[in-house]
């Protein structure tokens, strides 16, 4: 008799601890981010929002947050503390900072709670690209007009770039527009260009952060400058046949329109 009571005593004893160790291990709150997916240039940062629900304990719990690729991108603060009790912080905001191009997986986790992930692209920073001319110098006859190219090249993500345009000799040349907004999506910009008076200038196109770029005008007294002659491309015809081609005249200047000989 005394071995069954032993023995119904160490079952009761089993089924409570089981009992207590279920409770002690039992779901404490849920954790999301404010959002499943985020992107993020390298080199800058993306701010996430994570929140605690279901966990009203006033003590709250320290939550920790982690990313799968480290040279990828990375959490900048790795613990917050929160709880959902009322008057209690629920909520932290965590920046997320790019490194490299690719995708990280940026996870939130603490004792007890149901965790949250979310993934983190990592693109290329903006190319700043290059200023140029279409020329690197020209003749002009002053009293009259050419025009030029101005090109922002190799550029990628880049919007809203203003760009100052100058003559560093304007009683010899000056130019127009002065001002003019470049970007990625639109790369060019016309510039005229009108002699003065004899004498050379510096065409100078600048914007903040990139080297300049420069077209040396000269400018010929007035008079026709005659420039020269040119074919297009090449263009193929067949035996007996015929094919339009065009003859262009560059960089001329006050040459007007002549019977040909």
């Amino acid at each position: 008799m005394n071995r069954l009571s032993n023995v119904s005593i160490l079952l009761v004893g089993a089924l409570l601890l089981t009992n207590c160790s279920t409770s002690s291990s039992g779901n404490n709150g849920t954790l999301a981010f404010d959002e499943s997916s985020y992107a993020v240039t390298s080199g800058s940062t993306v701010g996430l929002v994570l929140t605690l629900s279901g966990n009203t304990d006033p003590s709250g719990v320290t939550v920790t947050i982690a990313s799968s690729g480290s040279t990828v991108a990375v959490p900048l603060s790795t613990t917050c503390h929160l709880s959902d009790a009322p008057g209690a912080i629920s909520s932290c905001p965590i920046q997320v900072k790019g490194l490299a191009t690719g995708s990280a997986t940026v996870t939130a986790s603490g004792p007890g709670l149901a965790g949250a992930s979310a993934s983190v692209m990592v693109s290329a920073s903006p190319g700043a690209g290059t200023l140029a001319f279409s020329r690197a110098s020209e003749t002009v006859i002053a009293g009259s007009t050419l025009q030029i190219t101005l090109e922002l090249d190799d550029s990628s993500g880049v919007t809203g770039l203003p760009v100052a345009i100058s003559s560093s000799n304007p009683a010899a040349a000056t130019v127009s527009p002065t001002t003019c907004v470049l970007s990625t999506a639109q790369p060019t910009q016309i510039v005229t260009i009108t002699g003065v008076a004899a004498g050379s200038a510096s065409i100078v196109a600048s914007a903040a952060g990139y080297v300049s770029a420069t077209n040396a005008v000269t400018t010929q007294g007035s008079g026709a400058l005659p420039g020269t002659l040119s074919f297009g491309s090449n263009v193929q015809v067949s035996v007996g046949g015929s094919q339009a081609g065009t003859l262009n005249l560059v960089g001329s200047s006050n040459v007007s329109p002549s019977t040909p000989p």
